[in-house]
């Protein structure tokens, strides 16, 4: 069992902070992202859809794995119905995800997994994913979506980085929506997974706890790695 303390701490590095609700600010903000979304340009990126085939794909290149987790929602925008992919997911897609930097680097360097963990939960093959799960589970707000990117090393065991919650009340401040962030966040996991690789199991330890600080000390707006 997760202490609550961790789980706390780990909330807070994510960005699972009490922030109003503001559609109508996130949407005169995120109006030219979800235009990108719509656009398209983030389909290019090579995703898998299965965790397993991901999961083994990653395992064969010795590529670390993105995982892009989202959830859907059911359409409150005006000429949507059914249901949708919640807005900061689609924001994500268009921000960041449609940039070109970011598509090149995700094809060079990862495999890409997305996940709606509203609907299929979080993989039991990915076992770096488990705090993420216990989070969004004590701390997501469906009415408000939740969404975040992870790198996970190339077994699915570890966390190497988080990228914060992508979501109406964080779109102000989250490496989701910013390119440059995004790519930061990309380069300093990818360079945890090397030293991973050539670490022992106590500094694969600290490099576990590192991911971890350094999230919270992004989250309390301090200067450090995401």
């Amino acid at each position: 069992m997760l202490r609550p303390a961790l789980l706390c701490c780990l909330a807070a590095a994510l960005g699972a902070v009490d922030q109003p609700f503001d559609l109508g600010h996130f949407l005169m903000s995120a109006r030219s992202a979800l235009d990108r979304e719509a656009a398209g340009t983030w389909r290019t990126i090579p995703w898998q859809r299965d965790a397993a085939t991901a999961l083994a794909t990653a395992t064969r290149t010795g590529k670390p794995i993105l995982v892009f987790i989202y959830i859907t929602v059911d359409a409150y925008l005006p000429g949507e119905s059914g249901t949708q992919v919640c807005l900061g997911g689609r924001a994500t897609r268009g921000a960041v995800l449609s940039d070109a930097a970011v598509i090149a680097a995700l094809r060079d360097h990862f495999v890409c997994l997305h996940i709606n963990c509203k609907t299929g939960g979080f993989p039991e093959v990915l076992p770096g994913l488990d705090l993420c799960r216990e989070a969004y589970r004590r701390y997501a707000d469906p009415e408000a979506g939740f969404s975040t990117s992870c790198v996970l090393t190339p077994d699915g065991g570890h966390l190497l980085g988080t990228s914060g919650i992508g979501s109406i009340p964080t779109y102000r401040n989250s490496a989701c929506y910013d390119p440059v962030k995004y790519r930061k966040f990309l380069e300093e996991s990818s360079e945890r997974g090397q030293r991973w690789k050539r670490s022992d199991s106590a500094g694969r330890k600290s490099i576990s706890s590192e991911v971890l600080l350094a999230a919270i000390a992004a989250s309390s707006g301090q200067d450090g790695p995401r």
